[in-house]
């Protein structure tokens, strides 16, 4: 492994060392807001996004994140918050049946509640709309 990986590495792991300490001190936090750069997308690899939600706590209420996220980020959030999580908000390609028919496959013994906001973002070269899921 090249030195500038591992102090990387090293660099992420401190960084994530650090939210889990602040969000164990914090024993009343309820929201976690993840902004994205530029054009709706995140600085930071899908690995490192879905090693950021592996560390949420558990008691988490709402998250929200402010740019584009995958549908494997969107089932891992499915599958580990489910039962404490009552909202989610974040961006995405698709019309909104297609993301409700993806969810509903993920949420096969749950219904959640699908909305999303009318207005089209345009940005480079496909549009993308704001969504809000409702888990109860």
């Amino acid at each position: 492994m090249k030195r500038f990986e591992r102090d990387n590495l090293e660099n992420v792991d401190g960084v994530l060392n650090e939210f889990k300490s602040f969000c164990n001190n914090c024993p009343n936090l309820q929201k976690i807001i993840l902004f994205a750069s530029i054009y709706y997308n995140f600085n930071l690899s899908e690995e490192l996004i879905l090693i950021f939600i592996r560390s949420l706590p558990k008691s988490l209420k709402s998250l929200s994140f402010e740019g584009v996220i995958e549908l494997n980020l969107l089932e891992e959030i499915m599958r580990n918050y489910i039962d404490n999580l009552i909202n989610l908000d974040f961006y995405y390609y698709i019309c909104v049946d297609v993301l409700k028919s993806e969810i509903d496959e993920m949420t096969k013994n749950r219904k959640l509640k699908l909305r999303y906001d009318k207005k089209k973002i345009d940005i480079k070269w496909t549009s993308i709309y704001r969504y809000f899921l409702d888990f109860n």
